[in-house]
């Protein structure tokens, strides 16, 4: 597996000829002890004068962030889903918008999926962690951590990051084309009903390795056109399935992570704690 501690992220950033715009994002990634999330979004415009259509990887925190630089080292996979099928992306480095790919001459909906190499994280103060997890819905993994007889200072989790994105660029409420990607766990849109002219219900189910997440928290996140952001705590229902209303001109986000046990003689740097965090956000389809 590709991991790199966040410690000695300098040194991995002064390997690269873009260290000027690595080390402001590294800054970025520092702050993710606070349970920040990835996002994939559209840029604006999203089709510009060379007709290419532009996705920004996000990073902040209640789905507000800065849009950050397209690093080759940080990627594990970037792929292109539509009803043509999948293809590969490798965007150049330093490109912002991050990802960018011809529009295609029938639009149609369109998934962008991205999985980051893994990073490691200490906690230096055990609040820290209980607020990620209780934030994340996850307030057990207190108690499996006691039970565990794990310390509650200077202990380390790994974590990576599994977005995607759809753009509803026409037909949304006809066809999805959405599908497994190969990410460990993702959201994917099964299905688009059309409401009325302005609102649809999306529905998507949370799989890991290929099986349906039941019962798992999800927080939902709403950003409308005049900036104004809510959240919601959700969860899938037994089936793994989840489904929202959606408002055209409004953008939201499904937003998982799961937490796994590790042992710490079984990770080089000693990791007690691996993350997963999930990501899936669209516009309201029009």
């Amino acid at each position: 597996m590709n991991y790199v501690s966040i410690q000695p992220l300098f040194k991995f950033c002064a390997s690269l000829a873009v260290w000027g715009l690595c080390a402001f994002q590294t800054l970025a990634f520092l702050s993710s002890a606070e349970a920040h999330e990835l996002w994939l979004e559209a840029a604006k415009p999203m089709v510009n004068d060379d007709n290419q259509i532009g996705v920004d990887i996000r990073l902040g925190d209640m789905f507000s962030g800065s849009k950050q630089f397209f690093i080759p080292e940080r990627a594990v996979m970037l792929k292109q889903i539509s009803k043509d099928g999948v293809i590969t992306l490798n965007p150049r480095p330093g490109n912002r918008p991050a990802i960018s790919f011809p529009a295609p001459d029938q639009a149609s909906h369109t998934i962008i999926a991205y999985e980051t190499i893994g990073f490691y994280l200490t906690y230096t103060e055990w609040d820290k962690f209980v607020r990620f997890a209780e934030k994340k819905g996850a307030p057990e993994i207190l108690d499996q951590h006691n039970i565990r007889n794990l310390p509650k200072t200077d202990f380390t989790e790994r974590y990576k990051r599994l977005a995607k994105t759809s753009l509803f660029l026409a037909e949304a409420a006809q066809k999805t084309y959405d599908a497994a990607t190969g990410l460990e766990v993702e959201f994917i849109i099964k299905d688009v009903q059309a409401l009325s002219l302005a609102r649809h219900k999306v529905t998507a189910v949370l799989m890991h390795q290929e099986t349906p997440l039941a019962n798992a928290p999800v927080t939902l996140f709403s950003r409308t056109s005049e900036d104004v952001i809510t959240t919601s705590v959700l969860a899938t229902n037994h089936e793994g399935m989840i489904s929202i209303e959606t408002q055209t001109g409004t953008f939201y986000m499904l937003d998982h992570v799961l937490f796994r046990p590790i042992a710490p003689d079984a990770d080089p740097n000693g990791a007690v704690w691996e993350t997963l965090w999930v990501s899936h956000s669209f516009s309201g389809p029009e």
